[in-house]
């Protein structure tokens, strides 16, 4: 509900390279407020934006990079955000 604190918790794997192409896919858990929304679903990789030309997909990159979160514009504020490694 707008204006009430939702949780997310996200297990995510991340894709495995060898050289320049994907050898296995980034996958995610999702639960909303402890309910499985996604489970071990694909990620394909990146999205096409308006007016990009390139084709979107996975570009190789570090094994760990920070963490991003969006919001679309519209009012929010996050909080209590943890990362834990998990086991490869």
């Amino acid at each position: 509900m707008p204006g009430e604190w939702q949780t997310y918790d996200i297990v995510f794997h991340r894709p495995i390279f060898d050289g320049d192409k994907a050898i296995r896919e980034a996958t995610a858990t999702v639960f909303h407020n402890g309910v499985l929304v996604h489970d071990h679903v694909e990620i394909g990789g990146g999205i096409r934006w308006a007016g990009q030309e390139d084709e979107p997909g996975y570009r190789p990159h570090e094994d760990k990079l920070p963490l991003t979160l969006q919001d679309h514009c519209n009012s929010v504020r996050f909080r209590n955000i943890w990362i834990r490694k998990l086991a490869d």
